[in-house]
């Protein structure tokens, strides 16, 4: 750059100094023909000025060229390729950028329409009911409804007059209620003489009984499950009935009394729920 500036500042002083004999030249001289006369504008000193002045003029406008394609390659041409590829690669980077996130909005997108398309197919690939389906159900339901609310309030009946016994019975109702149903341990111990069927063994005191009737292949009870049902409910609401003997009328009897009639009420509760599980796992003519 200060070459540069110092040939233009060489080309000034050039023209300049060309331009000093001009001013100081008269004109050239005249030429006669007959009555017509020519005379020459410049002098020759001012011609050989122009002239000297515009090969200076020329010489600097050349210098000031060379100076810049020379400014131009060495501080220009160099980086130009790097800037540029500089420039390049990161337009790429946001490219592919972009791409990726296209090519993912496209993915989602088409998962989504298979979804929908395989949900629309699974939906219309079921069968309308007909109309006679629907008509038998639908009786078979309202039938159904009360068998279930008896079969609810016998089994609360039961609880009711199952609750109290007017003997001691103990601790031995639980095993007695528990021989039908006795697994190899049991046999084992001697708490039984035989074994009930593999399905069966304890079946008593699993709540998997009242809720997996067939072991989870069946919606409703066999006769067995349904009695094996019943017998678990007793063993978690009330194993053994409460011994209430008859003629007692003193205050701590009565307190006494008061906190049964507590007990049964809370626990009459959790029966009827036990109650309403099996009645709507029973056949709809089963007891």
């Amino acid at each position: 750059m200060k070459r540069f500036r110092s040939v233009l500042l060489v080309t000034c002083l050039a023209v300049a100094i060309a331009l000093v004999p001009v001013r100081e030249s008269t004109a050239g001289p005249c030429m006669y023909e007959g009555h017509d006369v020519w005379c020459e504008i410049w002098s020759p000193e001012a011609i050989f000025g122009f002239s000297t002045a515009g090969t200076a003029v020329v010489g600097a406008i050349g210098a000031m060229t060379t100076a810049m394609v020379g400014w131009i390659e060495i501080r220009i041409l160099p980086v130009w390729p790097s800037g540029f590829g500089k420039i390049n690669a990161e337009f790429m980077k946001q490219t592919a950028s972009v791409r990726v996130m296209k090519e993912g909005n496209l993915t989602v997108d088409t998962q989504l329409h298979m979804q929908e398309a395989s949900a629309v197919a699974l939906e219309n690939a079921v069968p309308p009911a007909h109309l006679s389906t629907t008509v038998t159900n639908g009786l078979m339901l309202g039938e159904q409804a009360p068998i279930v609310a008896a079969k609810k309030a016998s089994g609360d009946l039961a609880f009711m007059s199952d609750y109290y016994s007017d003997k001691n019975v103990g601790a031995g109702a639980v095993i007695k209620r528990h021989e039908p149903y006795c697994a190899n341990a049991d046999v084992a111990l001697g708490r039984c003489s035989a074994a009930a069927t593999d399905t069966m063994q304890n079946a008593d005191i699993t709540v998997n009984t009242v809720l997996n009737p067939g072991e989870g292949q069946y919606e409703t009870l066999a006769d067995e499950e349904r009695d094996a049902a019943r017998a678990f409910v007793k063993n978690v609401i009330n194993p053994v009935p409460v011994y209430r003997p008859a003629g007692a009328t003193s205050a701590q009897s009565q307190a006494y009394e008061a906190a049964l009639l507590a007990d049964q009420a809370a626990l009459s509760l959790a029966a009827h729920s036990f109650n309403s599980a099996i009645a709507n796992r029973t056949r709809r003519h089963q007891q």
